[in-house]
């Protein structure tokens, strides 16, 4: 949308309903969480210094310190990139490809566990706009890295349900 006049932007800005931006902002800031996790599990006195990162660093603070992997740290770059396209740009949307993009990426290192975003991939597969898309597909790849991320917090010594130190 091109916002030509004061209407148009408060259009955008209040009335334009968008799924996939309130589950990818919501999705990013729930893999951000996990990623607070892994480091609070894995390096507890590194807390003060990984909640001033801003969430680009944080993920390159993750992998610096070998808590997550290649492939997940440039899925989550990725990620974080579109989001930054979100918050600089109140008219951005995301083309079909572009959200291709981070699904086939996403799919090359989850284990996508539940299949999600492959579904998700044949949702979006002859679409136009992803508001043709059923919403709630927009779940899978934040669903899907939060499994990894968990699994992540887990192998450090976390507890699978709840967010404390495991006593042997």
């Amino acid at each position: 949308m091109k916002i030509s006049c004061f209407t148009d932007l408060f259009d955008e800005t209040f009335l334009t309903e968008s799924p996939f931006l309130s589950h990818f902002i919501k999705g990013h800031l729930m893999l951000e969480f996990l990623m607070l996790k892994c480091v609070e599990i894995t390096f507890p006195e590194k807390m003060n210094h990984a909640e001033k990162l801003t969430h680009f660093n944080l993920i390159i603070f993750l992998y610096d310190n070998n808590i997550i992997p290649l492939k997940l740290k440039d899925i989550l770059i990725s990620i974080n990139r579109m989001r930054n396209k979100f918050a600089h740009n109140i008219a951005y949307e995301p083309s079909i490809r572009e959200y291709e993009e981070i699904l086939l990426e996403a799919k090359s290192f989850s284990h996508d566990m539940t299949d999600g975003i492959l579904q998700t991939l044949e949702e979006v597969k002859d679409k136009k706009i992803l508001g043709e898309c059923e919403s709630s597909i927009f779940v899978e790849p934040f669903l899907q890295l939060s499994y990894d991320l968990h699994s992540i917090y887990q192998e450090n010594g976390g507890d699978w349900e709840n967010f404390i130190k495991k006593d042997y």
